[in-house]
């Protein structure tokens, strides 16, 4: 809801944050927004990230402190939404090391498609159409994955394997059995990484929108602990 400018760019940014979590329009009940999975790749990456920052200039813009309170809070919170999609692909740079950059939001968007949309198990097919042209980008991206990264996503491929085979889809499934393979041939050096106290601030800042700082929020945790 909210005047129509706003409208129709929220719906454009929901449409730019699934680009790289399918789930979150999926999970929002947008399921026909929802039939993609993550693109990675440099050239997707240069695209995405251009497309957030003329969507964040274009709230700027708009005279949001004007409106009611509850648009006032939409606003801000789709704001942080694409701060959040900005950071993980300039700033945090997961998907150099996490397979799980794909695989975690395929798998979250097909749990909630079977969930939400029970009716259309052929949106649950079109899905997993993408899986093994998003596999081989995954491998083409992947870079210097860790002990602990290429553990989880073994997992997370035999969850997604489970579900091709209950929906019989035998694309999906052979590219992931041939995905999982490939991963234990990986020789990782080091057993994980993470992005930096400077990173994980930023995101406690600008896309979780937290009064503290990540030093703030330890004491008061340690404070109710004790």
């Amino acid at each position: 809801p909210g005047p129509a400018k706003f409208t129709r760019l929220a719906r454009e940014i929901i449409r730019t944050a699934a680009a790289v979590d399918p789930s979150l329009a999926s999970g929002a009940g947008l399921f026909d927004d929802a039939l993609r999975v993550p693109h990675l790749g440099p050239a997707a990456i240069t695209e995405q990230v251009a497309r957030v920052k003329d969507q964040q200039r274009q709230l700027r813009r708009l005279p949001w402190r004007s409106w009611d309170e509850a648009v006032q809070v939409d606003v801000r919170y789709l704001y942080a939404v694409l701060e959040g999609v900005r950071r993980q692909l300039e700033v945090e740079r997961l998907y150099l090391r996490r397979p799980g950059a794909w695989l975690e939001p395929t798998a979250n968007n097909l749990l909630a498609l079977a969930t939400y949309a029970p009716e259309r198990p052929e949106l649950q097919d079109a899905v997993l159409d993408l899986v093994p042209a998003m596999l081989d980008e995954s491998r083409s991206v992947l870079a210097t994955p860790t002990r602990r990264d290429v553990h989880t996503a073994q997992g997370l491929v035999a969850s997604l394997a489970n579900f091709a085979k209950t929906r019989k889809h035998e694309g999906a499934l052979a590219a992931l059995n041939a995905y999982g393979e490939w991963l234990g041939t990986l020789s990782p050096t080091k057993d994980f990484d993470v992005v930096g106290r400077d990173a994980y601030a930023g995101r406690m800042r600008d896309v979780l929108l937290l009064p503290w700082t990540p030093e703030e929020l330890r004491a008061r945790a340690e404070a109710e602990i004790t």
